[in-house]
């Protein structure tokens, strides 16, 4: 698994001109990180109860 880029908003001065910016421990991530960790998340969910059985 590789590491998700993590977001904040900085809206600084004006907020019409804000933007999504790189920080550790932000409140955002990509869609396709999120979606990517998502389905590694199920894989790693399906192999679990495939053990289990």
């Amino acid at each position: 698994m590789s590491e998700v880029m993590r977001y904040d908003l900085d809206a600084g001065d004006d907020e019409s001109r804000a933007c999504m910016m790189p920080i550790d421990g932000g409140d955002y991530v990509e869609a396709i990180d999120f979606d990517r960790v998502s389905a590694e998340r199920e894989a790693l969910q399906q192999r679990l109860n495939a053990a289990d059985r």
